[in-house]
C-alpha cells in the first residue's frame, strides 16, 4: 500500500496542467504501487476523478475543448467549457451527478466508477493532500518570511 508521501506526490503530478512536462511519461500519472497502464486503486481507493477523466480523454484522443464541446453537445447544456474540464482534470472541482452522467456517455466510462472517482477525490480533498513542494498554512514560508 502506497504511503501519505507516495501519494501526496502522484496527486500533485496528476494536478499539472494538461501536457506532460518534459521528462515525464503517461507512466508518471499512474498510482504509487501498480503497474505502468494500469490505472487502478490508490491505497484501496479508486483513483481520483481527475486521473481519470484526463485518462480517458486522452485515450480517446481529445482535446479539453473536445471534450467540453461533446459534453455541450449531448446534455444540450452549453454552459460547459475548456476551463471546467481542466479544473476537473487538477482536482480544482469534482464534477456533481449532471456532469458525471454526461462524462460516463461521452468517455464510455461506468457511472459507478465516475461515482467512486468522485468519493476518492473528495476523501483526498477533505484530509488536505498538497503537493510535496506547498509548505504547510500559516507556516513562515508560505508567508514569505524567513524564521518566526
Amino acid at each position: 500500500m502506497a504511503g501519505p508521501v507516495e501519494i501526496r506526490e502522484w496527486v500533485w503530478r496528476c494536478s499539472l496542467e494538461d501536457d506532460v512536462p518534459t521528462g515525464m511519461t503517461e507512466a508518471d500519472f499512474e498510482p504509487p504501487g501498480h503497474a505502468p497502464g494500469t490505472m487502478g486503486t490508490t491505497g484501496g481507493l479508486p483513483e481520483p476523478i481527475g486521473p481519470l477523466i484526463r485518462l480517458a480523454r486522452r485515450e480517446r484522443g481529445l482535446t479539453q475543448y473536445q471534450l467540453a464541446d461533446a459534453l455541450a453537445g449531448v446534455s444540450g447544456n452549453d454552459g460547459i467549457g475548456r476551463d471546467e474540464v481542466s479544473r476537473w482534470e487538477r482536482g480544482k472541482r469534482v464534477p456533481g451527478p449532471y456532469w458525471r452522467h454526461w462524462l460516463a456517455r461521452v468517455l464510455d466510462l461506468s457511472p459507478d466508477r465516475l461515482h467512486d472517482a468522485a468519493q476518492t477525490a473528495r476523501a483526498l480533498r477533505s484530509h488536505s493532500v498538497r503537493p510535496l513542494f506547498s509548505p504547510p498554512p500559516g507556516s513562515s514560508e508560505s508567508l514569505g518570511r524567513v524564521g518566526s
